[in-house]
């Protein structure tokens, strides 16, 4: 009697690890889907206006300028998603290094700001640059995380958001529902 109890419950033990398995790939799938999701609005952006000027000869120089804008625009979002998908791959396996050099935060501000107007053209940023040293980080992780707060400062706020980088700190001020 007592195998066969041992038995059960190295069955169910079987089956609770099958449920789990099933239930990450379930959640692997719906992450897959979103992120497909995420690159196919950037990448058909590309594909329309690329295009555009290779069938079109008689767009203007003003028009052709234009239309390579959106297209290094997205592929900077495109750069950007990937970059964040690294390092969450990095950060789950716990495999990442943190490569610091000096790194200008006000230049990175006005990068994430340049990109984020692309995705919210009717929004206004206003930047106030008061600092113009460099800080020892990893270029990369400060990039995600500033691009993170204004992104989030847009997304959860109907009014202006406003980023004043000084000497030791970077403020992201938006009339959002958020945190301080």
């Amino acid at each position: 009697i007592e195998s066969i109890a041992q038995g059960t419950g190295l069955e169910e033990k079987k089956i609770q690890k099958a449920d789990k398995l099933r239930a990450l790939n379930i959640q692997k799938d719906d992450i897959i889907s979103a992120i497909s999701h995420e690159f196919r609005n950037p990448i058909t952006s590309i594909h329309g206006y690329a295009e555009t000027l290779c069938s079109d000869e008689k767009i203007s120089p003003a028009i052709q300028k234009k239309f390579l804008e959106k297209i290094l625009s997205n592929a900077n979002r495109l750069d950007v998603m990937i970059h964040r998908l690294r390092t969450a791959q990095k950060l789950e396996g716990k495999s990442f290094e943190i490569y610091k050099k000096a790194c200008d935060i006000g230049k990175i501000c006005e990068k994430a700001i340049n990109n984020l107007q692309h995705q919210y053209p009717q929004r206004e940023m206003n930047f106030e640059k008061l600092y113009d040293g460099t800080v020892m980080a990893d270029e990369v992780f400060l990039e995600i995380a500033i691009m993170n707060l204004i992104e989030n400062a847009l997304k959860y706020s109907q009014h202006n958001v406003k980023i004043i980088y000084t000497h030791c700190r970077l403020d992201v001020i938006d009339q959002g529902i958020g945190i301080e």
